[in-house]
């Protein structure tokens, strides 16, 4: 479920992160009817997932990121590698972060691809051990490895690694239609549980990072409940508006901070 009103990323524990490396952003459009901007003194029409709009999928690639981040009382550094393999009809993302010290977390994410952007079929993270969840669309229901209760399955439902595809399809297919000030509602799915993120988008901002000076636009959701995470996104139109910074903050204050280094073909 999606909606949207105006208005302008990630850490390792128990949840997400992020990409990079300067990438040929090749892309492929879904079709879709292209939406006229709104006046100036408009505010943008409610973002919902029933809505057609323009998309714009990412090509395939791979970002590697350099990150930094702290757990409990240890400060450290780390490396992540994002993956992200399409070919017209289906996807399959990866995303793995850590090192040595912390251990290495991998998030995954397969599914199909369509004029509403990607469905995900199901999500896994595994950190030790491996916890998954199905999209299981006939019965219009997610379901949890970890056996906690299944979640209603919503229009446009990601998971907690496709959505950083998602919102980079969404933004490159029409980055008028998302000012300052928007804000996008998507039920996500996680290894146990199903909620609604809601990201605004807070500001345009020219990063320095390891791989580079990269112009973003900045995503943020903010938790809805006392233990749910922060996460930030900088999406970057020289990245497909794939994240070229994550950084994920929990609530005990433990944070995953993931700057894109450099992109390759996968």
């Amino acid at each position: 479920m999606e909606t949207a009103t105006p208005a302008a990323s990630p850490a390792a524990a128990e949840t997400i992160a992020g990409p990079a490396e300067t990438p040929d952003a090749s892309t492929q459009a879904l079709a879709a009817p292209a939406a006229s901007p709104p006046a100036a003194d408009e505010a943008p029409a409610p973002f919902t997932a029933n809505a057609t709009r323009p998309l714009t999928i990412p090509g395939s690639i791979r970002l590697a990121f350099d990150a930094v981040g702290r757990r409990g009382r240890l400060d450290y550094k780390a490396m992540g590698e994002l993956t992200w393999l399409q070919d017209g009809d289906s996807y399959d993302m990866r995303l793995e972060m850590g090192d040595w010290i912390i251990g290495k977390r991998v998030l995954s994410s397969t599914g199909k691809l369509s004029a509403g952007g990607l469905a995900p079929t199901r999500f896994s993270d595994r950190f030790r051990s491996e916890r998954a969840a199905h999209f299981d669309r006939q019965s219009g229901r997610i379901v949890f490895s970890a056996n906690t209760p299944h979640a209603e399955l919503m229009p446009g439902a990601q998971d907690q690694l496709s959505i950083f595809a998602q919102l980079a399809a969404l933004v490159a297919g029409d980055p008028r239609a998302f000012p300052v000030g928007t804000t996008l509602a998507i039920q996500t799915a996680g290894p146990r549980d199903a909620e609604t993120w809601v990201f605004s988008v807070e500001h345009e901002e020219l990063l320095y990072l390891p791989g580079g000076q990269v112009p973003t636009r900045k995503l943020v959701r903010k938790p809805n409940k006392d233990y749910g995470q922060t996460v930030e996104l900088w999406l970057a139109p020289e990245l497909a508006f794939l994240p070229a910074r994550i950084r994920i903050t929990f609530e005990n204050g433990d944070f995953l901070d993931q700057q894109w280094k450099s992109s390759r073909p996968p």
